[in-house]
This record gives C-alpha cells, structure tokens and sequence, in this order.
C-alpha cells in the first residue's frame, strides 16, 4: 500500500511568469501528448506511452493574441503503468 501513496502523490506546480515592458505575458508550457489508442505499448502489463514538449506561451497586453514557441529538442518520452 505505501507504493500506491508514492505514486498517488502530486508534485507542486511552479508557474513561472515573465512579464514584459509592453505589458505583454509570458508563461513557460509543457504539452503532453493524447494519443489514445496509439499510446497502449504493451496489452499484457497496461503499459501507456506519452510525449512531452516544452515551449513558451505569449499573452499579448491586450489579450487579443497568443503565441506559441516550441523548443527544440525538448520532446521526452514517459510511460505509465495501469
């Protein structure tokens, strides 16, 4: 039971926020990947399959645009287990 508490446990968020002379606002982003069906690696052990990518999102001052910058080579691999 005490694994089940390990795994159940969720890690505190840091938002992190630049915010620009022009009044616009950038946040740091990370996607993960919904890949349904496609993301089932393994039937026998419930072995699931995302992607991660970071970027950075872009909220102009007056929130009539938004931006999106991906960084490359940031896409990682994670597995989980059902």
């Amino acid at each position: 039971m005490r694994n089940a508490q390990i795994y159940a446990t969720i890690a505190p968020r840091n938002i992190t926020i630049e915010r620009h002379a022009n009044g616009s606002v950038t946040y740091q982003l990370l996607a993960i990947t919904d890949m349904d069906r496609e993301a089932k690696v393994n039937s026998k052990n419930w072995t699931w399959r995302a992607v991660t990518r970071r970027g950075r999102l872009t909220l102009s001052a007056d929130k009539k645009n938004v931006s999106v910058e991906w960084m490359k080579d940031s896409d990682k691999n994670i597995t989980s287990f059902v």
